[in-house]
């Protein structure tokens, strides 16, 4: 059985872990697989997901440079999942450049959220794991809808 891909557009809020610097906005979309691969002997199901958006700079003197990310990753769900559920996405992602919260071209992304048939909230932590310093990282409350 072949299933479309979810399509999804996801924006919100992001705060740095940079504590003097203000929320910004973030948006993304995202992208899934169509094909849900089963785990754990059928009790949980993963999905290839692909990502692409942007956290944008802060209004603080050299703070004004968006982030450009994009990359893949995996979405894991039970496989009874239905049109209400939990979720987890890892991801890696590529960055345009630094900026003070994202340093490097590295990132790695992790998120836990609820789904709730087209609508869904997500809280993801955006941050290169310690490769580079500054890792402050960036923290993001997003809501999304998937057509």
């Amino acid at each position: 059985m072949t299933q479309a891909a979810d399509f999804a557009i996801e924006a919100g809020q992001s705060w740095s872990g940079k504590s003097e610097l203000g929320s910004t906005h973030a948006v993304f979309i995202q992208i899934g697989s169509g094909h849900h691969h089963p785990v754990l002997r059928g009790k949980l199901q993963v999905q290839p997901i692909v990502t692409a958006g942007i956290v944008a700079g802060r209004d603080q003197g050299s703070h004004r440079r968006d982030a450009w990310l994009a990359g893949a990753g995996l979405r894991v769900t039970r496989s009874s999942h239905g049109r209400e559920h939990w979720f987890w996405e890892s991801c890696v992602l590529a960055s345009s450049g630094d900026t003070p919260s994202l340093s490097g071209h590295l990132q790695f992304a992790n998120g836990f959220g609820y789904a709730h048939g087209s609508w869904e909230l997500k809280v993801r932590h955006i941050s290169n794991a310690g490769l580079r310093e500054p890792n402050h990282g960036e923290t993001m409350l997003l809501l999304g809808y998937s057509f």
